[in-house]
């Protein structure tokens, strides 16, 4: 290369974004419904749920998980036995060690947290709705929070939240609410940079 000659650039980085399934989109502001429901309570736990955030492809929400008081053996990630079900069957001897969280939708349409393929990253978008825990939280020796995103948007008609988890004693319980909620929710999305374009 002479001198007059502009030195070689390298090959700009290709820029890695995970699929629109596994996680909510970066460059959007959530359209909110404030909700706040007990999905579950015995006399020593209790599942809450709060807050979703709605986005065209999806909505997310956070997952409280409480105890009344101190359980011993139960104070690492509530006692969870590898909530995100990896590397252990689970229809197997761990089952009942599974936190089981899940969406219906009015048309019939399902997800929960055991159901989804683990390569997250490969291969063809799957068939919504898809339910992933993508975020785990202890604060409080009491206190735990889960951050869901449920990809896909419910139609109109009632949308339920399940949980269940035969572990700790808490029963399939179920809450609905108006997907209506969720649908508006997610059209007040607003992009972060509207002069750029969506990826």
């Amino acid at each position: 290369m002479s001198a007059s000659e502009p030195p070689e650039l390298p090959e700009p980085e290709v820029e890695y974004r995970r699929p629109a399934w596994v996680e909510p989109p970066a460059d959007l502001v959530p359209g909110i419904v404030p909700v706040e429901l007990i999905l579950a309570r015995t006399p020593e736990r209790a599942i809450g749920l709060t807050g979703i955030r709605a986005y065209p492809t999806g909505f997310g929400c956070t997952l409280h998980m409480r105890l009344r008081e101190v359980i011993p053996g139960e104070q690492s990630n509530f006692g969870a036995f590898n909530m995100f079900g990896d590397g252990v069957d689970p229809a197997g001897e761990f089952a009942d060690y599974f936190l089981r969280v899940g969406v219906g939708f009015a048309d019939g349409r399902k997800a929960t947290n055991l159901d989804h393929r683990r390569d997250l990253d490969e291969g063809p978008a799957p068939d919504p709705p898809t339910l992933w825990l993508v975020r785990w939280e202890g604060y409080d020796r009491l206190a735990w929070e889960v951050d869901v995103w449920v990809y896909g948007l419910p139609p109109p008609g009632p949308l339920a939240f399940v949980v269940e988890w035969p572990a700790r004693h808490i029963p399939e319980s179920r809450v609905e609410i108006d997907a209506g909620l969720v649908l508006a929710a997610a059209a007040r999305a607003a992009p972060i940079w509207p002069d750029q374009p969506r990826r």
